[in-house]
């Protein structure tokens, strides 16, 4: 019996730590651009926005990541080990700034991303969801948590 309790112990805190670990990269946060909400993880600290999204095989449908940058500057994004393509949306303070789409994670690879203005955050999504989610320069982020 104590043999049993220890087992089902066990594999319950086996289960506990997978499910911590499947929800640390989930995302917990939520932005408004033109009415489409968008979870989003923040890459804040410099080992997660290094890290940022290469490595996965995907992002969910309305999910996005969104890094915090230092100051107002040019920033530049390299696609390092990315299996995937993204649409860059670059904003100052709460507004869009800037946008490229459809970045081959191929030519991300070997080529910086950077806007042509400054900026203080970039927000990466699925290749396309800047199109479909009609985001333009000038449009209002709603920050929520």
């Amino acid at each position: 019996m104590k043999n049993k309790l220890i087992i089902i112990s066990i594999f319950l805190i086996v289960i506990g730590v997978i499910i911590f670990l499947d929800n640390k990269n989930s995302p917990e946060n939520n932005i408004w651009i033109n009415n489409q909400q968008i979870a989003v993880e923040i890459a804040e600290t410099p080992s997660q926005k290094a890290q940022g999204l290469s490595g996965r095989e995907q992002l969910c449908d309305n999910c996005g990541m969104l890094f915090l940058l230092e100051e107002y500057q040019e920033h530049s994004f390299w696609m390092k080990e990315m299996k995937f393509d993204l649409d860059f949306v670059w904003i100052e303070g709460n507004r869009v700034v800037e946008i490229n789409k459809n970045i081959s994670y191929i030519k991300g690879e070997q080529e910086k991303i950077s806007p042509d203005v400054l900026a203080d955050k970039v927000l990466e999504i699925n290749a396309g969801k800047a199109s479909e989610w009609e985001i333009e320069i000038g449009y209002e982020i709603i920050f929520e948590k």
